[in-house]
């Protein structure tokens, strides 16, 4: 079959395929429209749940209980009304450290009154002491609203714990302990004396301070000598030249304070 489209020329004429117009046979739209043989639809089957059965015999002492178990069945009930716990042992008193001790001993032998003949002499040489004690590694006591004005310019200071002449050859390679202190380059050398000492008055005069370099090897050579009781132990740090320079781009300050006669 041949049919013609116009505007196309002579490759207007196009042949159509001859198609059979009616179904192929068997075919339906529908199962149900089909001729037979078709699939019948299944039969709905009614669904019978299983009942478990235990295939094994329970554990002696086990209890099975039908259901869901109730919240009341896992509350444990509290003991018989009437009984009474016992009480709880009495705490025992805390232990007194031995320095509180020795402390609390002290105060009241002092607030006692000397005994006629006693140690009055003792007394008083206690009380010299706590006059005398510096108060060191620690700020004042401030009252409410009060503030404190910290210096400018400070120094790090290291002072040997050993009172003795590192710069000697026995302690070249021994491994020496010290402290540091972040300390005010207007600080006096006596205060630096009476901080490490943690005392102050007479009892420093028979000691010293003597500046220690590093000189490698494990050894210190010694620097200058400061005494308690001279007038160079009034001048600060920065006069001795330990200013805020010393561990930054100078050599760092160490210290030995020491007896005058070591």
């Amino acid at each position: 079959m041949f049919f013609y489209m116009p505007g196309l020329g002579w490759q207007g004429w196009v042949q159509q395929p001859n198609v059979n117009p009616h179904p192929p046979p068997g075919y339906a739209p529908y199962p149900q429209h089909a001729p037979p043989p078709y699939h019948q639809p299944c039969a709905p089957q009614q669904y019978t749940p299983q009942q478990y059965v235990p295939q094994y015999a329970p554990r002696k002492g086990a209890v099975y209980v039908e259901g869901p178990i109730p919240i009341a069945r896992l509350y444990s009930p509290p003991p018989e009304y009437g009984r009474v716990s016992p009480p709880p042992p009495p705490l025992a008193p805390a232990a007194v450290p031995e320095k509180e001790k020795e402390s609390k001993e002290d105060e009241e032998k002092e607030e006692q009154p000397a005994e006629e003949g006693g140690p009055e002499q003792e007394i008083e040489v206690k009380e010299k002491k706590k006059q005398e004690r510096a108060p060191v590694a620690r700020l004042p006591k401030l009252e409410k609203h009060t503030n404190y004005l910290f210096d400018k310019e400070h120094t790090m200071v290291h002072v040997f714990n050993k009172a003795a002449p590192v710069w000697m050859e026995k302690y070249r390679k021994e491994r020496l302990k010290f402290r540091m202190f972040k300390v005010s380059v207007n600080f006096t050398v006596k205060m630096i004396i009476e901080n490490v000492l943690r005392t102050a008055g007479d009892s420093c005069n028979a000691w010293a301070v003597s500046e220690a370099y590093e000189r490698g090897g494990g050894g210190w050579d010694k620097g200058s000598t400061v005494l308690y009781d001279s007038e160079k132990a009034k001048g600060t740090l920065k006069t001795m030249g330990w200013s805020w320079k010393r561990g930054q781009v100078l050599p760092p300050v160490w210290l030995v304070v020491h007896k005058v006669d070591f």
